[in-house]
């Protein structure tokens, strides 16, 4: 199943469909933008709308901020900024090995390129799980 789920965004990826930072709400999944510019959730199979609310993002940052220095841990906010890091690292990762699989049509290459997009799926879903 899980395989499954990763050919669906590997098909995704190249039909020029665009990985996101966003996760899908009800499954938790990697969410994609379409060419028609819609937010799709391929494990749901369904389109996700994305709200952004900035009151809620400052009001959760304070919170954050103040949980550190009550706690005196500046540790947590190096780790969640290299975990960030990391995570942006692998969306750039998935982008040029997706324009890579539109390049070619060698069997061969396209089989490592979906293992390679695979493997790194995972490991943003890991990223996801850990923050």
């Amino acid at each position: 199943m899980v395989e499954q789920n990763i050919k669906k965004m590997a098909t995704l990826l190249r039909s020029g469909a665009t990985m996101l930072d966003k996760y899908c709400p009800n499954c938790n999944n990697i969410l994609f933008r379409l060419k028609n510019e819609k937010i799709y959730c391929p494990i749901c199979d369904r389109e996700v709308i994305i709200v952004n609310n900035d009151l809620e993002n400052k009001k959760s940052q304070i919170a954050e901020e103040k949980i550190e220095s009550s706690n005196n841990i500046p540790i947590k906010k190096h780790i969640s900024n290299n975990l960030l890091k990391l995570n942006d690292i692998f969306f750039n990762l998935v982008s040029r090995l997706s324009k890579k699989l539109e390049e070619t049509d060698d069997l061969l290459v396209i089989e490592k390129i979906i293992s390679n997009i695979s493997q790194t799926l995972d490991l943003i879903i890991k990223i996801k799980k850990i923050s």
